[in-house]
């Protein structure tokens, strides 16, 4: 199969508009975390989509219901967002599948797939450590402001 596939054309790593700048005021500070939090989650939106966008771009250029043999699962938690990758088994083939299972993947360590495939999962999880850097980063900010507010309130 050749790698010059027009779904490929569609892969790009996700921007981030970046935070908004932290309110003077320390009232303000918890709805600012929780708003950057909803911009996070817009972020990791956005690289669902465009998985989803190849995802689909690829099942019509291939002629298949099933072109990738990973399914991307998007969490939010309170914590913050996390991914996790699942194998498909298709029984009866990927082009209409009577049944399919899923089982978790630890590490994203994939299987023995083409290099069209591998560049896809590449992308998405290049586009996760982008989201988790800036995630760590208001971690770090929401962390300094809860220590600063036990300190004021001991004041």
């Amino acid at each position: 199969m050749s790698n010059e596939y027009e779904f490929l054309r569609l892969l790009r790593v996700v921007s981030f508009s970046g935070f908004d700048p932290v309110p003077s005021d320390l009232n303000l500070v918890e709805e600012w975390i929780e708003s950057q939090r909803g911009c996070l989650e817009e972020y990791a939106d956005d690289i669902v989509l465009n998985f989803t966008d190849c995802h689909r771009a690829a099942a019509a250029e291939l002629g298949i219901n099933y072109p990738f043999e990973y399914a991307l699962n998007v969490r939010f938690l309170k914590k913050g967002i996390s991914y996790v990758w699942h194998r498909g088994i298709f029984y009866g083939g990927r082009k209409s599948p009577k049944r399919i299972e899923y089982y978790k993947l630890i590490r994203n360590s994939f299987g023995n797939i083409p290099g069209w495939e591998r560049s896809i999962y590449d992308c998405v999880i290049n586009n996760f450590e982008l989201l988790y850097k800036h995630q760590s980063r208001l971690q770090k900010l929401t962390k300094h402001y809860r220590a600063l507010r036990v300190s004021l309130e001991k004041i």
